[in-house]
């Protein structure tokens, strides 16, 4: 059984408001969760939140997650009548979802595509050392899902794993050096593909003030942002993802460090 809510309810100073509450029977939405050879996957985690609201106001809690069983079946029970998102999850397989499914619904399939994974060593210029190095990716050409987790080992070799499939940017980053991108890697479906190569370099910097133009003095806590010309020309540069804002310090000044040569 289900809470129905009788609306907004307004109480004056002093006053006594009466709000009458009726018990519903709810409803369920039923399905499995597939992996890509049409197999139930056991264990993944199924939510399902609301598209709409019964009619006198929004109901609370509406938001239901559950685990599948061991052939992959689920049921979200003790549904209000409505629409609803139904999103599902299961480890080394890319999320999925389905929009505004009608409650009561059974035989929801949902299809998880397998994960990818991007392997590579990052390589550092002769007796340098490397501090803080991360490496990540940025989805390109219409790719839809990032990286649910990366690592890099003390000799350089590094890998980045739950990617959909599609085609990634590579990003290498350390402090003191200029970030590093790779040509763009095709990451098919469940595949592992190797072979990535970054090499870091010194990075520049980009030095400056900010004064009012009336009389010239320091403009503190000003807010500056940094794009490359493919942003200003509306084109992508994965370099923009990791460009950080900063504000001017007391006396104006601001600083960009281990900036990529380029404009």
């Amino acid at each position: 059984a289900l809470l129905s809510m009788c609306g907004r309810v307004e109480v004056a100073k002093g006053d006594k408001a009466t709000c009458d509450l009726a018990l519903v029977e709810g409803t369920s939405i039923a399905g499995r969760v597939l992996d890509r050879k049409g197999q139930g996957i056991p264990g993944a985690e199924v939510q399902v939140s609301p598209y709409d609201h019964p009619p006198g106001g929004r109901v609370p809690n509406l938001h239901r997650s559950v685990k599948t069983g061991e052939d992959g079946g689920f049921v979200v029970e003790h549904l209000p009548e409505g629409s609803y998102g139904v999103y599902a999850s299961a480890e080394g397989h890319v999320p999925e979802d389905r929009e505004k499914v009608a409650s009561g619904t059974t035989g929801v399939e949902i299809a998880l595509k397998d994960c990818g994974r991007i392997e590579g060593k990052i390589s550092l210029p002769e007796g340098s050392v490397g501090e803080g190095i991360t490496v990540g990716v940025v989805p390109l050409g219409g790719t839809h899902f990032g990286s649910s987790g990366s690592r890099v080992e003390d000799d350089g070799a590094f890998f980045v794993e739950g990617l959909s499939p599609g085609r990634y940017a590579v990003v290498a980053r350390a402090k003191g050096f200029a970030p590093a991108i790779g040509d763009p890697v095709d990451v098919p479906e469940g595949e592992t593909v190797g072979g990535v190569a970054l090499t870091l370099s010194p990075g520049g910097s980009l030095q400056g003030r900010v004064v009012a133009s009336k009389d010239g003095s320091p403009v503190p806590g000003a807010h500056l942002s940094l794009g490359t010309g493919a942003r200003r020309s509306g084109r992508m540069n994965p370099i923009d993802h990791f460009l950080e804002s900063v504000e001017s310090d007391a006396g104006g000044a601001f600083a960009w460090e281990d900036l990529a040569p380029g404009d």
